[in-house]
Parts: C-alpha cells; sequence; structure tokens
C-alpha cells in the first residue's frame, strides 16, 4: 500500500521483526557447537569438550577434567542467559494475523528449489551414499560377532534412558500443571537445562560423586570394590539430564491441550482419579509420549561422549565404535556402524511423520 519494493520490505519490515529468532538460532547453534565433541575429535581440533576428555583419560587427572568442565558450563550458562533473553523478545515480535504472499517467477522457484535440494544433498544423501559404499567395501572385513554387542548394548542403553526419561517427564509436566507457582516454573527449567550441557560435562559431573559414594560405601566395609563407577547406573544418570527437554517438551505441549474446562467436566463426571486418567488423560498423552519415546531413543542411539567416557571397558556402542574408527584413520570401517545408526534414526522420523499427517 506504501508502494516499498519488495526489497525494502524484507530489510524495513521483515528483517526487523525477525531478527530476534536469528540471534536466537544463533546462539543455539552457538550451544550444539560448544556441546559437540565427536566432529571436533574427529577432525582433531582442540576445544573444551577434548581437553575435558584428554584430562581424564590421557592424563589420568579427573581434578583437571572437573576444572574445565567448571569453564565450559559458566560459558554455557552466560549463552544460556543470551538465548533467553532473545526468546523474551521472539515473543514480542511476532505479528498477528496473516500475510500476504508474493508470487515468485518461474526462475526464483526454480532457484529455491535447487537450493534445497543442494542442502538435501550435502546434508544427507552424499554421506549416506558414501557410507553405503564403505560399508559393501569392507562388510566381509568388519562384519563379526562383536557387532552383535554393539548393537544390543546400543538398544538397551537408548531403550532404558528413553523409558526412565519419558516417565519423568510425564511426572514433571503433571507437576507442573497441577501447581503452576514460580518455584515449579524454575525447578521444571532446572530439570530441562541439561540439553544445553555438553555430554563431556555431565559425565564428569556424575562420575565424580558417584565415585565418592563407592569409596564412602568401601570405607564403611558395605563393599569390597567400586560396584556404581563404570556401571550402567552412571551412564543412565548422565543421558537422562542430557536428553530431559526432548522428552518433557512433547508431552508438555500435549498435555497442554487439555483445557482446565475439560479437566473439571472429568471431575465431574467421576471420582476415580484412575478412571480419569485411563479414559481422558492417556488419550490426550499418548501422542506426545510415543513422540518422546521416540525421540528419546534417536537422540540416545547416536549419543558418544557420555557412553564413552562412562562406560566400563569393552562395553561399546554402535557410536563408540565410530568413534574408535575415525580416531584411527579407519573411515571405511566406520562406515558399517555410522549406517546403522542412519537406518534406526530414519525409523522413528518415519513413525514420526505418518503420525503428524494422521493428525493433520
Amino acid at each position: 500500500m506504501l508502494g516499498l519494493s519488495r526489497r525494502r520490505v524484507f530489510f524495513r519490515l521483515a528483517l526487523p521483526q525477525a531478527l530476534p529468532w536469528i540471534i536466537g538460532g544463533l546462539l543455539l547453534a552457538s550451544m550444539e557447537t560448544l556441546a559437540d565433541f565427536g566432529a571436533v575429535s574427529v577432525f582433531n581440533v582442540d576445544t573444551f569438550t577434548t581437553a575435558i576428555y584428554k584430562a581424564w583419560f590421557g592424563f589420568f587427572s579427573l581434578t583437571t577434567a572437573a576444572q574445565l568442565a567448571a569453564l565450559l558450563i559458566g560459558v554455557v550458562f552466560v549463552v544460556v542467559l543470551f538465548e533467553q533473553y532473545w526468546q523474551a523478545k521472539r515473543g514480542t515480535a511476532v505479528t498477528q494475523g496473516s500475510s500476504h504472499r508474493f508470487e515468485a517467477s518461474k526462475p526464483a522457484k526454480w532457484g529455491m528449489a535447487l537450493l534445497c535440494t543442494l542442502v538435501f544433498a550435502l546434508a544427507f544423501l552424499i554421506p549416506f551414499l558414501q557410507l553405503i559404499y564403505w560399508t559393501a567395501a569392507n562388510f566381509r572385513q568388519d562384519f563379526d560377532a562383536r557387532y552383535i554387542d554393539f548393537v544390543t548394548n546400543s538398544l538397551m542403553i537408548a531403550s532404558m534412558t528413553t523409558m526412565f526419561i519419558a516417565f519423568l517427564a510425564i511426572v514433571i509436566a503433571w507437576i507442573k500443571r497441577q501447581y503452576p507457582d514460580k518455584t515449579t516454573k524454575l525447578m521444571t527449567t532446572l530439570a530441562n537445562l541439561g540439553y544445553v550441557v555438553p555430554g563431556t560435562v555431565l559425565a564428569v559431573g556424575i562420575f565424580i560423586p558417584i565415585a565418592w559414594l563407592d569409596n564412602q560405601m568401601i570405607a564403611f566395609g558395605i563393599t569390597s570394590q567400586q560396584i556404581l563407577s563404570g556401571s550402567v547406573i552412571v551412564m543412565l544418570l548422565a543421558l537422562s539430564t542430557r536428553f530431559m527437554t526432548v522428552s518433557f517438551q512433547p508431552v508438555d505441549r500435549q498435555l497442554q491441550r487439555l483445557t482446565v474446562n475439560q479437566e473439571a467436566a472429568a471431575k465431574l463426571l467421576s471420582d476415580s482419579a484412575y478412571q480419569r486418567w485411563r479414559q481422558v488423560m492417556l488419550p490426550v498423552l499418548s501422542p506426545g509420549v510415543l513422540t518422546a519415546l521416540l525421540m528419546g531413543f534417536v537422540e540416545v542411539m547416536k549419543e558418544m561422549p557420555i557412553t564413552l567416557m562412562t562406560r566400563r571397558q569393552g562395553w561399546d556402542t554402535l557410536a563408540v565404535r565410530v568413534f574408535e574408527m575415525t580416531s584411527e584413520g579407519m573411515w571405511g570401517r566406520a562406515a558399517l556402524p555410522s549406517l546403522l545408526i542412519v537406518l534406526v534414526g530414519l525409523l522413528p522420523v518415519w513413525i514420526l511423520l505418518r503420525q503428524s499427517d494422521k493428525q493433520g
């Protein structure tokens, strides 16, 4: 109406409105980069996460690893504060109503389609085809009975962690709904902060008190050796802390679809809490719980630093196998476990897409 060209509309209206979202996305990407261990270790780039691992397993100094972890978590929380600030800005930047969509020209449409295809090819298709080629070339040499253990260990720890955090997510979301005070909201936020903390930091943070507890039990004569350190319990606690928010978010969003009036009507129709849960709560929660289980399973299957640093000797997963082969320069032999992780990850994505289509 004001006669502005598309270029001016973009720079004077669209870009200022989207700026908080762009900065928030950049901060989230920064936190993911700070937490990364696999890529930087494969390409031999020294970062805080690799330094923590080397201090613990290279120099056998848990104290140094804890000091580095404390420094890194301080940096992460500064980034989290900035992200929370821009998240608040995003809330005020959203405009109401529908916007007019410009009809793009044919060259622009082809250009956008080419760009999306290029991103898909570089991010997935070409690496996936390369993995298939390397797997076919090295399958006879690499595949042996150990892979049954790799797959079994990966499925076991992923299933245990996923079930545990899904149960916790339902409990925490329900408590948040029943007691919507500031203290409950603060505790809920703290419970979901593990996703922004690097896995190496969580491994150190969980291992130190567990090792202290083991030493105390030995000192009091309860046990004669360490029984908790290096056990599945350490991995389960660290992984649950790391991926709690992955399960909590879909469960919480689904629970919010249940209005106060619907809950009040259910209380009027039945005095049985069990019946209300079975007939009202569970049908509402089930899609969110399924999403939580699938997303948590995928995240744990591909997680490596926590498992690498807290497992007992010889207890390897597919992700640990990938790290061991790539750290020794055996890229071809790392293809088979990598391909298995990708295939396992594609199945939940396919299920989620089918679920979203049904809901739509």
